[in-house]
C-alpha cells in the first residue's frame, strides 16, 4: 500500500512539473532596414524593439544596424527573433571608437538624432507578426 501511495505521488508530481512549464511567448524571425526619409540607409548603430504585447511587455529583442541599413533581432537567453505583437522602437548611434594614433575619439560616421534612443521621445513602432517578419523603418534626420 505504501509503495503504491508513493509511486502514485511520484506520478502525480512529475505530472504536475511537467505540465506547469507554460514558459516564454514565442520568438518570431524579425530582419529589416532602417533608413533616412530621403532613402540613405542609417550605416551604423543598435536597433531595439520592446514588446507591448499582454503576455510579453516590456521584454527587449535588439540586434546591430549593419553598414547596408539592415538589421536582425535576438532576444536575450531565447534567439534570434522578438515577441509577437506591437512594440517600441529606439536607436542608438554606435559607440565612439578611439583612435590610438591621435590620441583622440574617431569623429563618428553615424548620426541618429538624440529623439529616437528613448522610448519617450521616439516616434518609432513596429509590429511583429507571428511569422517571418520584414520591417521597413524611416528616420528624419534632423
Amino acid at each position: 500500500m505504501r509503495k503504491t501511495l508513493s509511486l502514485a505521488l511520484i506520478a502525480l508530481m512529475i505530472t504536475a512539473l511537467v505540465g506547469c512549464g507554460g514558459g516564454e511567448p514565442a520568438i518570431y524571425p524579425v530582419k529589416g532596414t532602417v533608413k533616412y526619409s530621403q532613402g540613405k540607409a542609417v550605416t551604423g548603430g543598435i536597433i531595439e524593439f520592446t514588446s507591448q504585447a499582454p503576455e510579453s511587455k516590456g521584454k527587449n529583442s535588439s540586434g546591430n544596424i549593419q553598414p547596408d541599413g539592415s538589421f536582425e533581432l535576438e532576444t536575450p537567453g531565447r534567439g534570434k527573433g522578438a515577441y509577437a505583437g506591437d512594440a517600441l522602437v529606439i536607436l542608438v548611434n554606435p559607440p565612439s571608437e578611439f583612435d590610438p594614433t591621435k590620441g583622440d575619439v574617431k569623429k563618428q560616421s553615424v548620426f541618429i538624432p538624440n529623439r529616437y534612443s528613448s522610448y519617450q521621445s521616439s516616434s518609432l513602432k513596429a509590429k511583429v507578426e507571428p511569422k517571418e517578419n520584414s520591417i521597413s523603418l524611416v528616420i528624419d534626420p534632423k
